[in-house]
């Protein structure tokens, strides 16, 4: 999966433009639709923030399912764009039906 600059997820370009070392942490649960498997990854700022972070993950190994699962997810980029739209169109459903029904909604 190749990501573009618009691609990058707000997190890493707000922190990328801050100047700082950060770690940005990512789960696979909605885009992918994989929210039961509990994958995730992380992105790091340099290399000696991804080597601490691999010395203290959690003791929780993710089994071979879950993990062929996140690999196959990565290469099918058309599925998690889809699956994307998808749910910021039921997102933005509900937000118009409980305005309708005079319910306050959060900005986005």
């Amino acid at each position: 999966m190749s990501l573009c600059r618009r691609d990058i997820p707000d997190g890493i370009r707000f922190l990328r433009a801050a100047g700082v070392p950060h770690i940005v942490l990512r789960t696979f649960s909605k885009a992918y639709g994989l929210a039961g498997l509990r994958v995730g990854y992380a992105v790091c700022s340099d290399s000696r923030i991804a080597k601490d972070a691999v010395c203290r993950k959690n003791a929780i190994q993710r089994n071979a399912a879950a993990q062929l699962a996140a690999v196959a997810a990565l290469k099918d980029e058309a599925w998690m764009r889809a699956t994307v739209r998808n749910i910021a169109a039921e997102r933005d459903r509900v937000r118009c039906e409980l305005s309708a029904r005079g319910i306050a909604v959060a900005p986005m």
